[in-house]
């Protein structure tokens, strides 16, 4: 399980790019993500206080469909977006769609490699 939070983060910075935005903007959605986080946390205490132990029946599943959703939905818009170390916003060059009909990205041997 520990080998999923790296390859979620990297998703993220491949889809704020993808999205135009600057990689830097990874540090604002780690921040929403752990707001998230605790504010989930503290509903699903209360809800266990009231109701016991069974709430985790129902939102342990949910919590997975939502996961899984929100993984395949970062994947479809990242699926062939490759992202040099120095990628920003307002530079077309250092982000390429591997599955454009350009020549350049046939020679590209980054987009072969997949």
């Amino acid at each position: 399980l520990a080998f999923t939070y790296p390859n979620l983060d990297g998703l993220t910075v491949s889809y704020l790019v993808a999205q135009g935005r600057k990689k830097e903007d990874f540090g604002k959605e780690r921040l929403y993500g752990a707001i998230s986080w605790a504010i989930s946390s503290v509903v699903l205490g209360l809800l266990i206080d009231k109701y016991g132990f069974e709430v985790l029946l129902v939102s342990a599943p949910l919590a997975f469909l939502y996961s899984f959703a929100t993984i395949a939905i970062f994947t479809q818009h990242t699926k062939n977006t490759r992202i040099s170390a120095t990628a920003n916003v307002g530079s077309p060059s250092r982000v390429e769609d591997c599955n454009s009909s350009s020549d350049a990205n046939e020679s590209d041997g980054e987009c072969q490699n997949n």
